[in-house]
């Protein structure tokens, strides 16, 4: 019996590349979509949201312009400014909504208007413009009376404040403890109680000797920024920045005071899409 055999020839064509695979494009794109809004916003987004932001991000490789607008849409939501005054408020103030916040100034008022406390008025009054100050935050900071360093002064300068980390000593240890992820040094927590109770004191090289002294030079220190810096990217990526990073976004929030640019740089970047 005879066999006959038949070479198989292949047919090699130059420059044909194949077409991007879209499935795995488009769930890329979709879970960025909703990482970022959950990240910035705590929700997911609409409808209307998720096909604004797909026609942004309609490039195959996801561009990084393209990263660019869909974040800067999701930073100009008008909700953005609540979510970060709520996310303050839950760290630093132990989730006190405004109707706590209203208390107080009634029970403040009630003071100013019984003369038997005439001589703290000026104390009192103080206190209460602070807690007035506390509740107005989102409004402010929504039309631009303050950025999100005055959210955080506003949030650490009130009485409520006061009374969760009562005493100077955990005050001072607090805002650095909050701020900074660390403890004061000796001599850091030692001057800054010493500025706090209004005596002559230095801190980070600076001379203050109130208490309005001491938030000034704490949050116009390097190391305010720094630890802004280390709180987004534990807060998006759930890690430390490297050395660079670190240096990168300091010098960003410290030379354009934007701290809506450092979560950009974040939320824009390969390792948070998710293709690194």
């Amino acid at each position: 019996m005879l066999y006959a055999c038949t070479k198989r020839e292949e047919l090699i064509i130059y420059g044909n590349v194949p077409p991007p695979d879209n499935t795995v494009s488009n769930v890329f794109r979709e879970n960025y979509i909703n990482k970022t809004y959950i990240s910035v916003l705590g929700r997911k987004p609409t409808d209307t949201e998720y096909l604004s932001a797909r026609q942004k991000l309609s490039s195959y490789e996801l561009k990084k312009s393209d990263r660019e607008l869909f974040v800067d849409e999701v930073l100009a939501k008008p909700e953005y400014f609540k979510r970060v005054y709520d996310l303050a408020r839950a760290e630093y103030l132990n989730n006190s909504d405004s109707t706590e916040m209203q208390t107080f100034i009634d029970v403040f008022n009630q003071f100013l208007s019984d003369t038997s406390y005439q001589a703290l008025w000026p104390a009192i009054q103080a206190e209460r413009d602070k807690l007035i100050g506390l509740k107005n935050v989102p409004i402010d900071f929504a039309n631009g009376v303050i950025d999100i360093k005055g959210v955080y002064k506003r949030c650490i300068n009130n009485y409520i404040y006061d009374q969760i980390n009562m005493g100077t000593e955990n005050f001072v240890v607090s805002m650095f403890q909050h701020f900074m992820y660390r403890y004061p040094t000796l001599q850091e927590l030692e001057e800054g109680k010493k500025m706090v109770d209004g005596f002559y004191a230095y801190l980070f090289y600076l001379e203050g000797n109130t208490k309005d002294d001491f938030i000034r030079i704490f949050f116009d220190s390097d190391a305010y920024y720094e630890g802004r810096v280390r709180d987004l990217y534990k807060r998006y990526i759930f890690r430390e920045p490297s050395i660079m990073e670190m240096k990168d976004g300091t010098s960003l929030y410290k030379s354009t005071n934007n701290y809506k640019a450092v979560q950009k740089l974040i939320l824009t970047s390969d390792e948070f899409v998710g293709i690194k």
